[in-house]
C-alpha cells in the first residue's frame, strides 16, 4: 500500500490525518510495518500456543479431552474400533402373529378345505364319544321281560296322574312305573304310548315284619320311572300300602314278570 502524497490534493484541501505523513522515519515504520499500532494486537502461532489473540483463547494441545460426536450423545465404542453405525431394531414377530399371517395368505379353497376337515374331525369325535356311552349302557345289566328270574329292587311310590303310556291312573289303582332305562331300552319309535312294556305285569313281593309274612301284588306297567334304577319300582300309594307302611317311604322288593 501506497501512501498519497500531499502534493496530490489541490491547495487548500483539507488532507486527512490517516494521509498526513509523520516525517520520513514514520513513513518508513508504517511501510515496514512498525506502525500497526492502530489495527491492534496481531496473532502469531508458534510451537503450538497462541501468543496473543483479541479473545485469548487457549489452543488445544492435549486431544485427549475432546470427545467425539458419538460420545457427545451417549454412544460409546472401544478403542481402535470403528464408531457404531445407527440401526433399527427389528422386531420379531410372535408365534400367533406368525400362525395368523399364514393362515391370511391361505386361498379361501385351502380355508375351506381345512374347515371341512375340522369338522369332521369333530363329527367323528362326538360320534366316538356317543358311541362309548350306548356301549355303557347296552351292558347295563336290564330286567327283560324275556328274562324268567327273579329281581331285586328298591319299592317307592309317587303321586299318580297321565303316564307315559297314555293312560291316567289313580293312587288305589296297582299301577307302577318301571325305570326308564328299562323302558327306553324296549322302545319300538317316537311314541312312547306304543312301547311294548305298557300293559305288561309285574308280580311285586317282600317280607312284612309287622306281620311276620310275605305280601305280593299284581302291578299294570303304566309309566317310566326317570329316577329308578333298572330294578326299582316305583307304584301308587295304595300299592305301596298292600307291600308295607307308607311311613317307611322306601323299601326293598322282589319282582318278576307274570306276562
Amino acid at each position: 500500500m501506497s501512501m498519497a502524497n500531499t502534493s496530490d490534493y489541490p491547495p487548500g484541501a483539507q488532507v486527512p490525518d490517516w494521509e498526513t505523513p509523520s516525517g520520513r522515519s514514520g513513513h518508513k515504520q508504517w511501510k515496514h510495518g512498525r506502525g500497526l499500532s492502530g489495527i491492534g494486537k496481531f496473532v502469531a502461532f508458534g510451537r503450538g500456543q497462541l501468543h496473543q489473540s483479541s479473545t485469548n483463547v487457549q489452543p488445544v494441545t492435549n486431544l485427549e479431552h475432546v470427545k467425539e460426536p458419538d460420545q457427545q450423545y451417549g454412544v460409546s465404542h472401544a478403542p481402535n474400533q470403528a464408531p457404531l453405525q445407527h440401526y433399527e431394531k427389528t422386531v420379531q414377530p410372535s408365534s400367533h402373529s406368525r400362525n395368523t399371517g399364514r393362515w391370511s395368505n391361505l386361498s379361501k379353497k385351502r380355508k375351506i378345505i381345512i374347515l371341512g376337515i375340522a369338522l369332521i374331525l369333530v363329527v367323528l369325535i362326538l360320534a366316538i364319544g356317543l358311541g362309548v356311552r350306548l356301549s355303557k349302557r347296552g351292558h347295563r345289566f336290564l330286567p327283560l321281560p324275556t328274562d324268567k328270574q327273579t329281581f331285586h329292587g328298591d319299592l317307592t311310590y309317587y303321586g299318580t296322574g297321565l303316564g307315559a303310556c297314555g293312560v291316567t291312573s289313580a293312587d288305589k289303582d296297582d299301577i307302577v312305573s318301571v325305570s326308564h332305562y328299562l323302558f327306553d331300552a324296549q322302545s319300538t319309535g317316537s311314541n312312547p304310548n306304543a312301547n311294548p312294556l305298557c300293559g305288561r305285569k309285574i308280580r311285586a313281593e317282600r317280607f312284612d315284619q309287622s306281620v311276620n309274612a310275605n305280601r305280593s301284588i299284581h302291578l299294570t306297567v303304566v309309566d317310566r320311572c326317570t329316577g329308578c334304577q333298572p330294578t326299582d319300582l316305583d307304584v301308587s300309594p295304595g300299592a305301596f300300602s298292600q307291600l308295607a307302611d307308607q311311613a317307611l317311604g322306601r323299601v326293598t322288593v322282589n319282582w318278576a314278570w307274570i306276562s
